[in-house]
């Protein structure tokens, strides 16, 4: 039998210095008939104590507890502090992660978990997990994993809270795998499925993520977080992730990874994102049998409050997209509805990062900029360039002196915009270049109102050296019974800019269409359509726009252009805005 009444240590030594990194926890192995008492067993990662940087901190190690379970069984539970964390966590969401901690059994297990007695921090790896499920779960300042062959089937009676700084619940995830230098994605190796019937909070830095599984590529269950009541992100760095990090762009090779499956979060009630609080949620690719690789459902108001963000992100090789359906929504004044950037992925030269990469100097999507060996005008010669995304509108170069077009091309439908922008391409000859991504697809239905005061964009991505191109702008595709946009309200979907206007091509302007529908006062449908650049230049019944509000699907804009030997224009081209309102009459089937 052990007793442990004081500490059981194999922490890391914290470091000073402005680059130094501190060492990951160790490992503590204990193996028992029973173990008692109210100390502490640790094996933590420990800080840079100089500038408290969590990207300097050090990973959890690994602590194991092996007990016989039916003697453990006939005593009361422990008060032990057990925990294989990291000793800091901010908002930096850094890149040390949590340990392993493996125990005999389920018996350790609460639903309430702070930092002063029971399991403080870990992946959680259990001999039997039996079937334990918690009715609720709280989480106070300890980061917890739990794996997704245990939380594939949850139905949670009451709610989850997470709060405090180090406070995170991680579903899922219990898999790594490399996909270039310095980054190795999370996944799931079963589907997560949660049900709660309760409410579930994020506050005082709280985060909660929810990690998809890896697919072969077929029409799979979708991991879900079901809530029955309000979801509420209430303070800054309050975070909740769907999907998980993406591992199967082409960097990562889709021939080895199908990709992952779709993410879906419904939500009864309200889901408030508030305060500096961020959503962010990843598209799957997807296949044909589903429309969309992720799917929000708002039964109640969707709200992004002042200094919030909501982040939807397509998948970058094959576009799967995200979709919201929602009883209304409001963007608050200082709120972001946020899809830039992230649409189709940049070209990239691969022969820097990894052997894994795989080199492809063309942008994702169907606007993709290409690689340009060489553009000649005059006695100029520009070498190894890469042509801007285009979507609404073309990326530059749209014509060259050769007659070649290496434009990104213009896709899509300008009244109904259901994809996101398209990436720029690169030089192809061995450097470390990257294209602009394309701005992503914020695609929103509404059974009520859309109201708007604060900023809704798809942009592209602007060319990041002199010899890429940027992205497209996205998609913005907002369907509501009435739509309102005060005077602070801003929606863009501007292709990226070239790089200091140097050898590169800016992206084309993305698509902007707002969509209001209403039964019709008399039999048959009635349609007014406005097409514009800014806003409606005529009264609309269920449409009003402020006078200051900004509407902007530019192309992106050269800034330095090589002055009298440049044949190509100052700008890619713009995209399309374009407001409608349908009033349709109702169908009657009479049966006899």
């Amino acid at each position: 039998d052990v007793l442990i009444e004081g500490a059981v240590s194999a922490n890391s030594e914290r470091t000073g210095g402005a680059s130094r990194r501190a060492g990951a926890g160790g490992s503590v192995w204990i193996s028992c008939r029973t173990i008692r008492g109210a100390g502490i067993v640790r094996a933590n990662g420990s800080m840079n104590t100089s500038n408290g940087n969590a990207s300097l901190c050090g990973a959890g190690g690994c602590v194991a507890i092996h007990y016989d379970a039916a003697a453990q069984a006939e005593l009361p539970v422990p008060d032990l502090r057990i925990s294989a964390g990291v000793d800091f966590y901010s908002k930096t969401r850094g890149l040390s992660d949590v340990g392993t901690l493996y125990l005999t059994d389920s018996r350790f297990l609460r639903e309430t978990y702070n930092t002063q007695r029971g399991i403080g921090g870990g992946r959680l790896i259990l001999g039997d997990w039996g079937d334990w499920t918690p009715a609720s779960l709280s989480l106070d300042d300890v980061w917890l994993r739990f794996p997704s062959a245990v939380c594939r089937n949850w139905h949670l009676t009451g709610g989850i809270s997470v709060t405090g700084l180090s406070g995170r619940l991680d579903l899922g995830g219990e898999t790594f795998f490399m996909v270039q230098r310095n980054v190795t994605p999370l996944v799931s190796e079963e589907t997560v499925n949660v049900i709660v019937d309760g409410d579930v909070t994020l506050s005082d830095s709280g985060r909660l993520s929810v990690y998809a599984a890896v697919t072969n590529g077929l029409a799979e269950t979708w991991a879900t977080l079901d809530v029955k009541g309000d979801l509420t992100l209430s303070s800054p760095d309050a975070y909740l992730e769907l999907g998980g990090v993406c591992p199967t762009n082409r960097i990562g090779s889709v021939t080895y990874f199908g990709g992952r499956k779709s993410v879906r979060l419904n939500v009864g009630g309200d889901l408030r994102v508030l305060s500096g609080a961020r959503l962010d949620v990843r598209a799957a690719m997807t296949n044909g049998v589903e429309a969309f690789g992720a799917v929000v459902t708002v039964g109640g108001t969707l709200q992004i409050g002042d200094g919030a963000k909501v982040c939807p992100e397509s998948d970058p090789c094959n576009l799967g997209s995200v979709a919201f359906d929602v009883g209304s929504l409001v963007v608050d004044e200082g709120g972001w509805l946020c899809a830039d950037r992230r649409g189709g992925a940049g070209g990239h030269e691969a022969s820097k990062l990894s052997t894994l990469l795989v080199k492809q100097a063309e942008g994702e999507g169907p606007g993709y900029g290409v690689s340009v060996y060489a553009l000649k005008y005059g006695t100029k010669t520009f070498n190894r360039t890469g042509a801007g995304g285009g979507y609404g509108g073309r990326g530059m170069f749209n014509e060259i002196q050769t007659g070649k077009d290496v434009s990104g091309r213009s896709y899509g439908d300008a009244g109904l915009p259901l994809l996101p922008g398209s990436g720029g391409g690169t030089r192809s000859d061995g450097w470390d270049r990257t294209g602009g991504h394309g701005g992503g697809l914020v695609y929103v239905t509404a059974k009520n109102a859309i109201t708007v005061n604060g900023k809704v964009s798809a942009d592209g991505m602007e060319s990041i050296s002199s010899q890429s191109g940027a992205g497209s702008g996205g998609g913005i595709c907002l369907r509501a019974a009435s739509f309102s946009a005060g005077a602070t309200a801003v929606l863009t979907a501007d292709g990226g800019a070239a790089y200091n206007g140097r050898q590169s091509g800016a992206g084309g302007g993305g698509r902007i269409a707002v969509h209001t529908s209403r039964p019709a006062p008399a039999s048959g449908v009635v349609m007014k359509t406005v097409r514009s650049a800014d806003r409606p230049t005529r009264s609309m019944q269920w449409i009003r726009v402020a006078a200051d509000a900004t509407f902007s699907a530019r192309g992106g804009t050269v800034t330095y252009a090589y002055e009298d030997d440049w044949p190509y224009g100052t700008s890619a081209e713009d995209g399309t805005v374009r407001f409608e309102e349908v009033h349709s009459a109702g169908i009657v089937f009479m049966v006899n």
